[in-house]
């Protein structure tokens, strides 16, 4: 679905305009005289993605009064670059052969070119957010720190079941949650907001990026093979172990569930079956989805901060159309340390 259909219907010119403009910068940015560097640079911004991060800052610099043009451009460039740029990073890692329905980077050109890519990518960037001003330089600065470590502590933790719900929760909040934080506070950065208000704008981003990968990863564990792109049960077979095996392993069943997975990754399949039947039995996936409507519950009390009107009623919507909150299911605690 086209996000701007989600959008009230007094913002969705203005909105649509000012997309067009971020992707017309986005195109000039990554436009390099080189074939290869133009090609490799674009492949993925010419592969699609629906533009999330940048109506993100448009939508919550809008709400709090937007400046011109150009500035807010920029600023909406700089996190779909820096995410754009991880993308390639993270089919290198990961050894990934397709993305958004194209081959990846590294599998049409090699690892060494993607990640050149990726880092062209990253560069492009900060000279967005250079651009943009104000905090926006060093608020980047900060999230690709965040990505880092979020990436670096997930490779740690494969295979671990000893970390609890709480490494996990650090890994999420790194790896996805930081940036939408960081185009949330962007929007606020552009539209010259005090700083209590970008702080409110930063934690619905990161609490609605939390709710988005808490309720991704339980497709894992839910859907079938068609509806989530790989094998249910692949990220559990890997040792990458998501928020309702972690809790699972908390429980009264956790002494056995410890014992099914007792061995390092990759896990066979009876295995990986075993342990997914213990994790549904025990209730971990269904407290995880209630987990998930907590989550946005606590994104729409950090929105209840912006003024009201369309811009804020949209950027409720957008949230819960990304994450779509799953079937009522027994309460579950939203840990304080996150989306505080």
């Amino acid at each position: 679905m086209d996000p701007l259909n989600l959008l009230e219907p007094p913002l969705r010119a203005d909105a649509a305009a000012r997309l067009e403009a971020v992707e017309g910068r986005l195109h000039a940015a990554v436009a390099a005289r080189d074939p290869l560097a133009d090609r490799s640079s674009r492949h993925l911004l010419t592969a699609g993605g629906k533009r999330f991060r940048p109506l993100v800052t448009v939508l919550v610099a809008t709400a709090l009064g937007a400046p011109g043009r150009d500035r807010l451009t920029a600023a909406a460039c700089a996190s779909e670059l820096l995410h754009l740029s991880t993308l390639y990073h993270d089919d290198v890692i990961d050894g990934a052969d397709v993305r958004r329905g194209v081959p990846s980077a590294n599998a049409r050109w090699g690892e060494r070119l993607a990640v050149l890519a990726g880092d062209r990518l990253t560069a492009l960037a900060f000279e967005a957010a250079a651009d943009a001003g104000d905090e926006v330089p060093g608020l980047l600065a900060r999230t690709y720190r965040r990505l880092v470590e979020g990436e670096r502590l997930e490779a740690s933790l494969v295979g671990r079941i000893d970390v609890g719900v709480t490494g996990y929760l650090e890994v999420v909040d790194g790896k996805t949650a930081s940036l939408i934080a960081a185009a949330a506070r962007a929007g606020a950065a552009m539209a010259g907001a005090a700083p209590a208000m970008r702080t409110r704008a930063e934690a619905w981003g990161r609490t609605l990026g939390v709710a988005f990968q808490l309720a991704d990863d339980l497709l894992d564990l839910t859907a079938s093979a068609e509806v989530a792109g790989k094998p249910v049960g692949h990220d559990l077979e890997l040792g990458v172990y998501t928020w309702p095996v972690l809790d699972a392993i908390g429980s009264p069943a956790g002494v056995r569930l410890q014992t099914v997975l007792r061995d390092p990754p990759p896990h066979p399949r009876p295995a990986v079956e075993e342990a997914m039947q213990i994790v549904h039995g025990c209730g971990a996936v269904t407290r995880a989805g209630r987990l998930v409507e907590r989550f946005l519950d606590r994104a729409d009390d950090h929105l209840g901060a912006l003024p009201p009107g369309p811009a804020r009623t949209s950027l409720r919507t957008l949230g819960r159309a990304l994450v779509p909150p799953p079937a009522a299911v027994p309460s579950a605690r939203v840990p304080e340390a996150v989306g505080a």
